[in-house]
């Protein structure tokens, strides 16, 4: 029986490409993952809009001949996904093989400068780069075509020096204060042209935006994110994530692969100078946790276990989901958006500036996920259908309860938080993308994984609804006397 071998269209690269990747910023992160896998120190983004060019640079490892017809030309190579770890330990961001397709949504042509350091891998010739050259154009006559027809241009320049050829390529001062600051002995340069998008300010202003929240903010960052726009001299630059230090509550939770997870509670909503020593006197009060003590400390620890917190999974957990979670670590934010002044004194909060909590809020607010120091969209994106992907908004419409009623099932509001979840390719092998690159499978790993999330949630919750309501009835005793005039100045106007 003779065997006949599968064809390819043409136009695979563009499904891959230009169809599956959601949107132009989130192809402008998948090269930026790129620059991280080869352990560049950065990446910099430069937009010319009249040259109709974008650049993406890099001073990673850069790329020899064999490289970029082995791995880069092919498909859904698997080498990222084998091999997790870059040369300097790194865990590599990605894994499809798919990222170079990502060219494809942002423009007709690109052009690709890269320079290995040969001098480093024992090579006798130390300064080649290699320019490739693609017109995707060429992949959109599907009909006649399959993938082996079409070829992209490869040359070699010896003696070449990759720093100047990025200064000579973009003369914008500001870029070359950057460059001049790396050696640039190796890297790569991406040259995208005929671009696909109009990219007006309110478009890069998008991707300055996304590219904040790209990496969970650091004290210090092995990797920096810079952004350039030649019509807009005095915007942008490096890209920091932001700190977040003026919250309410903060929640810090670690959960190893025993299925324990230690969970750390700060608080920090209350001014401790205006509590009455007497509130500490309550009987709900002296109990483990709510001390004065434990007030002027500012947190406490608690320590559960996976089955604590989805109570009755384990028995039936037939598939051992629970192991299959593996590590991970959640550090949440609640910051109240404003507050009253009846409110300041029943519930003796910390004064804040509304107005700046609001715009952080606005920029950063909601749960991000983020795998190996990249971010995971769409989670916890602003104005995005995934910004409250752990449904917190229909709990609050289930339990629309204030803080202090007395049931103490208070819900937290998904606008008043922000948080990051930190998972890893390696202890985490069931959380698999989703071929968009666009969020993880829903399969049954995640979902537990997000109602164990939702129950590390609720003992923040319950933590401050036991305080709220102890504070309300405490304010109630000391004003009894205050509150009954009122009530007899009400009736009495009512009977009038």
């Amino acid at each position: 029986m003779p065997k006949i071998p599968f064809k390819v269209s043409a136009r695979t690269a563009r499904l891959i490409g230009r169809e599956n990747i959601a949107s132009s910023k989130g192809a402008i992160i998948e090269l930026v993952k790129n620059g991280y896998d080869a352990d560049s120190p950065l990446s910099l983004i430069y937009f010319d809009k009249e040259k109709d060019s974008l650049y993406i640079i890099d001073a990673g490892e850069g790329m020899t001949q064999k490289i970029i017809e082995d791995y880069w030309m092919t498909i859904g190579t698997d080498n990222k996904a084998n091999d997790y770890f870059t040369k300097t330990g790194r865990v590599k961001a990605g894994a499809k093989g798919i990222g170079r397709f990502a060219l494809d949504k942002l423009g007709d042509r690109c052009e690709m400068t890269t320079k290995f350091d040969t001098t480093k891998h024992n090579s006798i010739d130390e300064s080649v780069a290699y320019i490739w050259k693609v017109n995707w154009k060429e992949f959109d006559d599907a009909d006649s075509k399959v993938i082996e027809d079409i070829t992209a241009d490869l040359e070699s320049k010896k003696v070449f020096n990759l720093k100047e050829y990025i200064l000579a390529e973009i003369d914008d001062k500001r870029v070359q204060e950057v460059i001049k600051k790396y050696s640039f002995d190796n890297g790569t340069v991406l040259k995208v042209t005929e671009l696909r998008d109009n990219w007006e300010d309110f478009y890069i202003s998008q991707v300055f935006d996304d590219l904040e929240v790209l990496v969970p903010p650091k004290e210090e960052s092995v990797f920096q994110l810079f952004l350039f726009s030649k019509e807009e001299k005095l915007k942008y630059g490096e890209i920091l994530g932001s700190i977040c230090d003026d919250y309410d509550y903060k929640l810090i939770a670690e959960a190893d692969n025993n299925q324990n997870i230690k969970i750390t509670i700060y608080r920090n909503e209350y001014d401790l100078d205006t509590i009455p020593s007497k509130f500490f006197d309550r009987n709900n009060m002296q109990k483990e946790n709510y001390t004065k003590e434990i007030f002027q400390r500012g947190f406490w620890i608690t320590q559960r276990k996976f089955s604590e917190l989805l109570p009755g999974f384990k028995d039936i957990d037939k598939e051992n989901i629970f192991e299959r979670i593996g590590e991970f670590s959640f550090t949440f934010y609640y910051m109240k958006r404003t507050y009253s002044t009846p409110d300041l004194e029943k519930f003796y909060y910390e004064k804040f500036q509304s107005q700046e909590r609001q715009y952080w809020l606005n920029k950063f607010g909601g749960i991000k996920l983020f795998r190996d120091d990249f971010r995971v969209r769409p989670y916890g994106e602003i104005k995005d259908s995934a910004f409250d992907w752990l449904g917190l908004g229909g709990r609050k419409s289930k339990n629309p309860a204030p803080t202090s009623h007395p049931s103490g099932k208070w819900k937290t509001e998904p606008d008043n938080i922000a948080g990051l979840i930190k998972i890893s390719r390696v202890d985490n092998i069931d959380f698999r993308d989703k071929s968009s690159r666009e969020g993880l499978q829903e399969n049954k790993t995640f979902q537990i994984f997000k109602q164990l999330l939702l129950g590390i949630l609720e003992i923040f919750e319950k933590d401050r609804a036991k305080i709220a309501r102890e504070m309300f009835l405490f304010y109630d005793e000391i004003h009894k006397d205050v509150i009954t005039e009122k009530e007899i100045e009400k009736n009495n106007s009512k009977n009038s």
